[in-house]
């Protein structure tokens, strides 16, 4: 008896963080992550990246840019889209110069969201995370000349 108790709560407990761990309802005016909304820009370096993310037009979906700057000049940019597909939703990332690549959300939250497609090299994980109304973190992990490399972007609310 104390194995079928166990293993219920075991079962219910995965159901839970299952439902918790991605969106189950998207508010297709709000977006898919709609605490991402907004200009954000990176401060006090030789470079300054910012990141425009707004709603788009079809089901919630996200259209963001992201541009990196030194010395007044453009160094690289990409093109991102946040959209739902029947598996799930998935942060399209189009780097300048390189392929586009999706990345399937794993887990989100009001303030985080972590993408990941284990098959890519650098990067193979990509998270946001909200720290304040005005801080979002975003970080992006993945394997380089055979090492583990992470970098991140702390990025302050312009809007």
């Amino acid at each position: 008896m104390k194995q079928i108790a166990l293993l219920v709560a075991v079962v219910t407990y995965a159901m839970v963080s299952a439902c918790a761990s991605t969106p189950t309802h998207i508010d297709r005016t709000r977006g898919i992550l709609p605490w991402l909304v907004g200009t954000w820009a990176t401060e006090g370096s030789a470079e300054r990246t910012v990141e425009t993310w707004h709603v788009g037009t079809t089901n919630g979906a996200m259209v963001g840019t992201g541009n990196t700057t030194r010395d007044g000049k453009v160094i690289f940019t990409e093109t991102l889209v946040l959209e739902e597909r029947a598996d799930g939703v998935y942060y399209v990332a189009s780097p300048q110069g390189q392929p586009t690549n999706a990345f399937p959300m794993i887990e989100s939250s009001d303030a985080h969201a972590i993408f990941e497609d284990l098959a890519h090299d650098f990067p193979y994980r990509i998270t946001y995370t909200l720290e304040s109304h005005d801080v979002l973190v975003a970080t992006i992990y993945g394997r380089a000349n055979g090492k583990e490399r992470s970098a991140s972007w702390r990025y302050r609310r312009m809007n």
